[in-house]
């Protein structure tokens, strides 16, 4: 079944939405140790500040048939990397499970290449994460190499794995 998702700009009229979409704390279980429970409309004001003092990146909130499922974000890197950009993602649990990730990513990463002059995309996410690494692939993303005990969270070591999708493997799905 087709989803209707759409990526919109944030506004500070929807931090309110954005907190009680974020107080669910199974949407830590896979993310740094930045996102924290329980989700405040304070932490909410933090993030837009934080979105709005950021060049280069693109922050959108993620719409499921007009409701507020989560987030998604793409982070130019600095250096030699600033064609480079680093998706990052997180839904509430209730829209799980039904292709509001996935349409959420391409969607993204459609955007990002239209609008910047980014020629690759990467996310890190932990192995284990088995739902995350499906849903990048089935976005085109390809595993380019997994970092061995790379993150230590909640007292357990975890591998993570690097995915990334090139602006022309992107084009070419299209």
């Amino acid at each position: 079944m087709p989803v209707n998702v759409t990526l919109e700009c944030w506004c500070e009229a929807l931090l309110p939405a954005l907190a009680e979409c974020a107080s669910d704390a199974r949407i830590g279980t896979w993310l740094d140790d930045f996102f924290p429970h329980p989700y405040t409309e304070e932490d909410a004001r933090r993030y837009y500040a934080a979105m709005r003092s950021m060049s280069g990146g693109l922050f959108r909130a993620v719409f499921e048939d007009g409701a507020l499922a989560g987030c998604i974000s793409a982070l130019r890197g600095k250096g030699v990397g600033c064609r480079d950009l680093e998706l990052g993602y997180w839904l509430n649990p209730a829209f799980w499970g039904r292709g509001v990730g996935s349409a959420a990513v391409c969607a993204m990463c459609a955007l990002a290449f239209s609008q910047t002059d980014a020629v690759r995309i990467h996310a890190d996410v932990f192995c284990a994460n088995a739902a995350s690494v499906r849903l990048l692939e089935k976005c085109g993303f390809s595993r380019e190499g997994v970092f061995a005990r790379a993150a230590f969270k909640n007292g357990v070591f975890h591998d993570v794995a690097r995915y990334a999708l090139l602006k022309e493997r992107c084009a070419s799905r299209e």
